[in-house]
């Protein structure tokens, strides 16, 4: 069925065929290993505080002996070190306890090509609220750990009148007892006090938020807004604008990325753009994360497939920006939309983001109406925040792949277990064979009473 999702954790084995909605059954076959196309040259961290070292990730075609400086913004070496490297992706140490904080350059260089490119490295002081981008990983980091936003929006645009603002932490609390750990609340600059207020109520239930300066209101606007809250321990990120390019100059939305920047350099801050955004690189994509909305249920016939084709096209830049990537997905929008999604889509649509590479999502606009679409909703946030860590795992590992194409795959290894995390996509039943590769065949289907 759409949404059928199949979780096989998987220990050394021969090969396997897993169907997407019954039995194991033995095949053989070879798969072939994940392969991305990742800059040359980049940082691991998007900046770097108390770590010990900073790791620079170089991808080559063949092994060779690096030369790596790194380099003051006065073109002073501070340090500089010989490596040798394998084809491949390499992750190299550079120690950094002992240098000041400061933007550097990483230069890296072999004998016989030159320079083979650059990277900056940012060094800040500890900040105890501070959330970082992992670039190898494409992913937000909480206390140094991967973390997996999934978060409804919430609106305080009336959070001034003391009855919503009752509401609005009721709605909260209510969340957090289904189990959500992250929110994104949509307030207005000149409410930043009761904002505040609400902010601590959600970081007393351990909610994290990503904060909306709601509508189409410029920096000068915002500032005071930022300024207000960037402090506060329940902020995840700032999304400093929505859809720009529908409606703003490119290089006033530069400005205004710039600006949230420089006022809470310790949070993501990020654009939301419409379909058109991402694809023409508006202004520059000049933002820590990228998130766009082509939602399922903004017109007739839509499909689970269509609105991840536009998902997976931003995945893509994600991988060759290094950036995380997030998608809104239709909750609750009855005000604008002439459905909510089934329970089923929001389940193939949410898992389908994943899968294509997403960092996380939103949903716009609200709590679910039906019973089923609220359950769906808690069913994805709690599976997906278990998985966090294998979703986001480094280890190497063999991509295995479905035979219909309608049913996507994601290969992970985390722990010593392979994981392999599936979705069916099609507005069809679907049965789909898994060529597993090596040793003896076991497997366990998580999130369902089946094996």
């Amino acid at each position: 069925r759409v949404g059928a999702n199949a979780f096989a954790m998987l220990s050394q084995f021969d090969t396997l065929t897993l169907p997407a909605l019954s039995k194991l059954n033995v095949a053989s076959s070879e798969t072939a290993m994940e392969q991305f196309f990742e800059p040359m040259v980049y940082t691991q961290r998007s900046y770097y505080m108390s770590e010990a070292q900073a790791m620079i990730i170089v991808n080559l075609p063949s092994a060779t002996v690096l030369q790596l400086d790194l380099n003051a913004s006065d073109g002073k070496t501070l340090w500089s070190e010989k490596m040798q490297v394998k084809a491949g992706k390499n992750r190299l140490a550079i120690p950094i306890e002992e240098i000041e904080d400061g933007r550097f350059t990483v230069q890296v260089s072999d004998s016989h090509n030159g320079v083979l490119g650059k990277t900056v490295l940012i060094k800040r002081s500890p900040h105890a609220n501070a959330v970082q981008v992992d670039h190898d990983r494409n992913c937000l980091l909480v206390e140094g750990k991967p973390y997996l936003p999934v978060a409804p929006l919430t609106d305080l645009r009336r959070v001034n009148l003391p009855d919503i603002r009752s509401q609005i932490k009721y709605t909260i609390q209510y969340y957090a007892d289904a189990g959500f750990k992250t929110l994104m609340l949509g307030g207005k600059p000149q409410h930043a006090s009761e904002v505040r207020e609400v902010l601590d109520h959600a970081h007393g239930l351990g909610i994290k938020v990503v904060m909306w300066p709601w509508g189409r209101a410029g920096w000068q606007v915002s500032q005071k807004f930022v300024e207000a809250l960037q402090d506060h321990p329940a902020i995840l990120a700032w999304l400093a604008v929505d859809e720009p390019e529908l409606w703003a100059q490119e290089q006033d939305v530069i400005q205004t990325i710039n600006h949230f920047r420089e006022q809470d350099p310790y949070h993501p801050i990020f654009m939301n753009n419409s379909r058109m955004g991402v694809p023409s690189r508006y202004a520059g994509l000049n933002t820590d994360l990228l998130s766009i909305d082509d939602y399922l249920t903004n017109r007739v016939g839509r499909t689970v497939a269509d609105t991840l084709e536009s998902i997976k096209m931003m995945c893509d830049v994600s991988q060759q920006t290094r950036k995380p990537s997030f998608a809104f997905h239709s909750g609750n929008n009855l005000h604008n939309h002439y459905r909510e999604p089934f329970a089923n889509e929001q389940i193939a649509q949410t898992y389908g983001g994943i899968i294509y590479g997403m960092a996380g999502c939103w949903y716009f606009l609200g709590m679910p109406s039906t019973r089923e679409h609220w359950q769906a909703y808690k069913q994805v946030n709690q599976e997906l925040l278990s998985l966090t860590d294998v979703i986001f795992s480094s280890d190497q590992v063999m991509a295995i792949k479905s035979t219909d194409d309608s049913v996507l795959t994601m290969t992970r290894k985390y722990a010593g277990r392979t994981y392999l995390i599936t979705v069916n996509i099609a507005d069809r039943p679907v049965l789909a064979n898994f060529q597993l590769p090596g040793g003896n065949a076991s497997a366990k289907v998580l999130f369902e009473d089946r094996s």
